[in-house]
């Protein structure tokens, strides 16, 4: 990521973030039905006016490394 919103990345953000990411650990399954993963927050993506976001860390090559759902902001 070069820029956003024509404002220069900031490189150690993003090297934090792509560290953390590379840190995380599957703790437990939640569900393998589709029907539910809406109600634990991993909607479908392609639907508008979802509350998650998609972060994929990828390298030079556009290659994705890794991925992961982050889900709303819950109080």
């Amino acid at each position: 990521m070069k820029e956003a919103g024509r404002y220069p990345a900031q490189f150690n953000k993003i090297k934090q973030a792509a560290v953390t990411v590379t840190d995380l650990k599957i703790l437990a399954t939640r569900t393998k039905k589709p029907e539910l993963y809406a109600k634990l927050g991993a909607e479908d993506l392609t639907e508008e006016g979802v509350g998650s976001k998609l972060f994929t860390l990828k390298n030079n090559s556009d290659n994705s490394l890794a991925s992961l759902i982050v889900d709303k902001e819950r109080p």
